[in-house]
């Protein structure tokens, strides 16, 4: 997913659209949907995710982000469709900064 990430958003993602790569990368997204939005919910323990999940999730915006942006934009949309994946990275990110940061005061 990263490579095709990286590959298309420096095409404009010229080629990309309605292609297995395309799919492919949507259905990796999806599922940290899903997981954000049952951690959002509170169907599933928050802390659990991202003690589980921790920078991995954090990455994976990241890469995919890009994509994000340009569906929006194809679709004409002003939603993230992806808006739980986007939220539990960011949870992540800022509780992964509260603990480094709390790690190197004690030390």
């Amino acid at each position: 997913m990263r490579d095709a990430m990286k590959k298309y958003a420096s095409l404009n993602w010229d080629g990309f659209d309605d292609t297995l790569e395309d799919y492919d990368a949507r259905n990796f997204a999806y599922t940290y949907e899903l997981i954000g939005q049952l951690a959002r919910e509170n169907v599933i323990d928050l802390a659990m995710v991202r003690n589980a999940l921790q920078y991995l999730v954090v990455f994976d915006w990241d890469a995919f982000k890009p994509l994000s942006s340009h569906l929006m934009e194809r679709y004409e949309v002003n939603e993230n469709a992806w808006s739980n994946f986007e939220w539990l990275a960011e949870e992540t990110r800022r509780y992964m900064k509260q603990r480094e940061a709390q790690a190197h005061s004690s030390q």
